[in-house]
């Protein structure tokens, strides 16, 4: 028999980790979120039930588009190199257990009703067209640290994406920080002073950066990637870019936004400031004696319906 709650508890945990753990032995009757990393007890659990809400969550593998060696339009063919070498299929299957999706070196998720799916090729591994790309670039190979945070599966990525670029002659060092170490002095150590396209000044010039579920790609394309945005580690700074974000912004219909979004699309895939090799499903869950549990991409756990087994 169900009974509704008569009081709920929160319990804070100092990592997911812990979370976890406190699920598997059932001293929480429900988690509010967790990675396929770490969390494959509870998958295989069949006394636990996955929530798994769709989800534009994805990691940004930024590079400083004005400074250090992966800067400007002469880099571009070494930023489309570096694209070119991710194995997104192994990525999703070893980091996530399937849950998620491919994406195509831009923040805009395949589901909304203004993404152009022939705006531009889909990106695979192709370690001959990543040598290539190089050798016109004038390179043979190229050795550059990958900074992060110590967050959820980003050091395993970090690890994957060292193995999927050595065979192309791209030597990655993989430096994985403290998260507070790493947001405050690799991803953006603060604004520039005399320079407003240089939001984030001396952002190390290659790193992984977490981005939440967002229902919009504003953030994505406003913060992360518009001249002066406030997250832009990047410092990406294109006028043409610029122009169409401001017309999807000003579209008055879904054809207006697609019509921007696809112009986004290809500058972004084109110009390489960051690469965006996948989107992974929000993980909740709870055990099977509750049921009437909601769950949102952005982590809100709805519990006004919720009941227990008595």
């Amino acid at each position: 028999r169900q009974t509704p709650l008569d009081s709920i508890e929160l319990r804070g945990f100092a990592d997911i980790g812990t979370a976890v753990t406190a699920m598997a032995s059932r001293e929480v009757d429900g988690l509010q979120q967790f990675s396929v990393i770490g969390g494959e007890g509870l998958l295989n659990d069949s006394n636990f039930t996955t929530l798994e809400p769709p989800a534009s969550n994805h990691r940004q593998l930024w590079f400083n588009w004005q400074q250090g060696q992966f800067a400007g339009d002469e880099n571009r063919l070494i930023r489309q190199a570096f694209a070119w070498c991710w194995d997104r299929e192994q990525m999703l299957s070893t980091l996530f257990n399937g849950r998620g999706r491919i994406a195509n070196d831009h923040p805009i998720l395949d589901s909304l009703p203004f993404f152009d799916p022939d705006a531009v090729e889909q990106r695979s591994r192709n370690i001959d067209m990543a040598k290539q790309l190089l050798s016109d670039a004038g390179v043979t190979e190229v050795s550059a640290n990958i900074e992060s945070g110590d967050l959820q599966e980003i050091p395993q990525l970090a690890e994957i994406m060292k193995q999927n670029a050595a065979e192309a002659g791209i030597n990655l060092t993989v430096n994985v920080q403290s998260n507070s170490t790493f947001y405050g002095d690799s991803w953006c150590p603060g604004a520039s002073e005399t320079d407003e396209t240089l939001p984030c000044d001396n952002s190390s010039e290659f790193g992984i950066v977490d981005y939440g579920h967002r229902p919009i790609p504003d953030i994505f394309l406003g913060s992360a990637l518009a001249s002066g945005g406030v997250w832009n580690s990047s410092n990406y700074a294109n006028p043409d870019f610029d122009a169409q974000l401001s017309n999807y912004r000003t579209a008055v219909d879904v054809a207006g936004q697609k019509a921007a979004i696809s112009e986004i699309q290809k500058i972004v895939w084109t110009d390489v400031p960051a690469s965006y090799p996948y989107f992974y499903s929000f993980l909740s869950g709870h055990d099977s004696s509750v049921s009437g549990v909601q769950v949102t991409s952005l982590g809100h756990m709805v519990l006004s319906g919720a009941s227990k087994e008595a």
